[in-house]
């Protein structure tokens, strides 16, 4: 029988070679917002650092996030879902010689994809406002350390499903189209199976996607429309922080509501909203389980 990590990673490519426009992918902050992903029926979610230094730490998406909490997150909603899962691996938190241990670890993790990038300082916490709150010039590793780390992390992969995207944040630090199409390039060259060009507009998108060597991944902007992407050649689409955004709206004005008691939710509806959540979680399965083992 093929075990589930397998399964989603085949699962995962046949996907993308068989997509006729882009695979719409929301990002999940925790494995009851993956749930909720997986039951309104998208194909896929994706675990990032922005989400994981929120929920995690209380913290802006800066860089400080480890590589045992992101995984660590994974594993939990890789566990609960049957959809693949793609996460964040950062810059590799260490050098290409050392890659081989991110990657062992998220395949262990049950994701089916990870993307590595060269964006070393400066983490831009506002990629929906472009520079709008993180006003810190970027440090970008050179295109041989990053060439480097994809070369490392494609042969350190035990399971050759498993899909390494190479990830550039030249756009964030002013990259010209040029320079960034030549990394990505270079990244496929060193065995990359995606690249994700962070921090670009639709314009200079328009620009290199004809000159790519493979597929590309792009996460939400200003403007953005499907009828865009599919326009471009976009493969994947990941929306990183709608859910978490969402939750965080959701939560203050409930909150609000309860402090200043202005609620206008009935106890009916509010045990009906309950009822739904419990029901929502596997309490069915418990019971089976409760009935087949405890004597």
């Amino acid at each position: 029988m093929t075990d589930k990590k397998s399964r989603m990673r085949k699962q995962f490519r046949q996907m993308l070679a068989e997509q006729d426009g882009p695979i719409l992918i929301p990002g999940a902050y925790d494995p009851v917002s993956a749930l909720l992903i997986a039951e309104i029926g998208f194909p896929a979610v994706y675990f990032g650092s922005y989400a994981a230094s929120a929920t995690l730490l209380g913290q802006p998406d800066v860089g400080i996030v480890t590589m045992p909490e992101i995984v660590g997150m994974t594993k939990a909603i890789a566990d609960v879902v049957d959809i693949p899962v793609l996460a964040d691996a950062e810059d590799g938190w260490s050098n290409a010689a050392n890659i081989w241990r991110v990657v062992r670890a998220f395949e262990d993790a049950g994701a089916v994809a990870i993307h590595i990038e060269d964006h070393i300082l400066g983490k831009h916490t506002g990629t929906l406002g472009q520079d709008e709150y993180a006003r810190v010039t970027p440090r970008i590793a050179s295109r041989e350390t990053l060439v480097g780390k994809i070369r490392a992390a494609v042969a350190a992969r035990t399971d050759p499903g498993f899909v390494i995207i190479g990830r550039t944040d030249l756009g964030w630090a002013g990259g010209t189209a040029d320079e960034i199409l030549d990394r990505l390039n270079a990244c496929f060259a060193a065995g990359a199976d995606l690249v994700f060009p962070a921090g670009i507009d639709l314009e200079m998108l328009r620009e290199i996607r004809p000159k790519l060597q493979g597929p590309v991944m792009i996460t939400e902007h200003r403007g953005q429309t499907r009828s865009d992407e599919q326009a471009l050649g976009v493969d994947i689409s990941i929306h990183t922080s709608l859910a978490l955004t969402a939750a965080f709206t959701a939560v203050k004005a409930a909150l609000i509501e309860l402090r200043d008691g202005t609620g206008t939710l009935s106890w009916a509806e509010y045990l009906s909203r309950y009822m739904e959540f419990e029901q929502f979680l596997p309490y069915a399965a418990y019971e089976q389980r409760v009935a087949r083992y405890v004597r």
